[in-house]
């Protein structure tokens, strides 16, 4: 692969020649149209979403593709043909949304513990935050970049934005999280041809000018590191943390203004995954029986892995 770094990125619709504030109100005013105009076309995607997985809803990890609407087009630049939702791993602790026990390596700053697996608010928001990583939150991370670039190349896209999920108000280690990105990336390139499935991934990082350079660094250096690594020492670096997919929790959720109604909230540290992952070929590679390069390749171009099919007449 090519890696290039870009200073802004700039796109028909993106970027105006505005002030910051101004660009900040058009840029909300956008989010929320497009939340509610895409309300529909979203359910639609989960309810497609849980016909082709047993009932189960999508979860940390998941991806939702679906049509830019006809009536929102003029919000994006004329080639951009659909919006991806993605669901990466929150390590925050925030009163608007319940923590998750499997992406968190210590209990959050913020809350006190009441009961058994009873917890109240101190504060709405954990500080200071401590950026961290689990194998679930890795795990969550891979799956998500991983199937987004499958999910776009067999659906004839040439390019994906995609934003630095995870980082920010969701506390993940942003080292980490970069070289989660390269090994989906790695995975993704032993998999497909060039000439069959070229893909350009755009990865943007909004934050101080400082942070994202350090970020960027980050994903460059990590990049190199996997574009260096045979096909064995790859599958090891992922196959220490991906059988914590089991992990994985279904989404939590918390309706609005429901953090006043009930002070007092239920955690459940051994909560089980929402996907199990038992079948032989998983069994073979997340139990240890057979951590080589094709075992593993076979795992992820699986539909129990993606959570949904790949198109016939696909490259992988």
């Amino acid at each position: 692969w090519n890696f290039k770094k870009y200073s802004q990125f700039v796109g028909s619709g993106l970027v105006t020649s505005c002030s910051q504030a101004d660009q900040e109100q058009a840029l909300l005013a956008n989010v929320e149209a497009l939340l509610a105009k895409t309300d529909g076309a979203l359910q639609g995607a989960v309810t497609e979403f849980q016909a082709e997985n047993g009932g189960i809803a999508p979860t940390y990890g998941d991806i939702l593709v679906v049509d830019v609407p006809q009536d929102m087009q003029d919000c994006f630049p004329t080639s951009w043909r659909s919006i991806v939702a993605a669901l990466g791993p929150d390590c925050g602790c925030r009163s608007k949304r319940p923590f998750v026990p499997a992406f968190r390596t210590e209990l959050p700053g913020n809350i006190e513990v009441v009961s058994d697996g009873k917890y109240r608010y101190t504060a709405p928001n954990e500080d200071p935050t401590r950026p961290m990583s689990t194998h679930a939150s890795k795990a969550t991370l891979f799956a998500l970049f991983f199937r987004l670039l499958v999910r776009s190349s067999t659906s004839g896209h040439c390019a994906v934005v995609a934003p630095q999920i995870g980082l920010s108000v969701f506390n993940h280690d942003a080292a980490v999280a970069q070289e989660m990105i390269a090994l989906a990336v790695k995975a993704y390139s032993r998999l497909t041809t060039i000439e069959s499935a070229a893909l350009t991934l755009y990865v943007t990082t909004v934050d101080k000018e400082a942070k994202v350079e350090r970020i960027t660094d980050a994903l460059e250096q990590a990049l190199v590191r996997c574009g260096d690594a045979g096909d064995e020492e790859m599958a090891a670096k992922i196959l220490s943390f991906l059988p914590d997919l089991r992990s994985i929790p279904a989404a939590h959720v918390r309706l609005h203004g429901e953090s006043q109604q009930s002070p007092v909230f239920d955690h459940d540290p051994n909560e089980p995954g929402a996907f199990r992952y038992d079948t032989p070929e998983a069994k073979a590679c997340l139990d240890g029986a057979d951590c080589s390069w094709g075992a593993l390749e076979q795992f992820l171009t699986s539909r129990e892995f993606l959570h949904f099919g790949l198109k016939r007449g696909s490259s992988l």
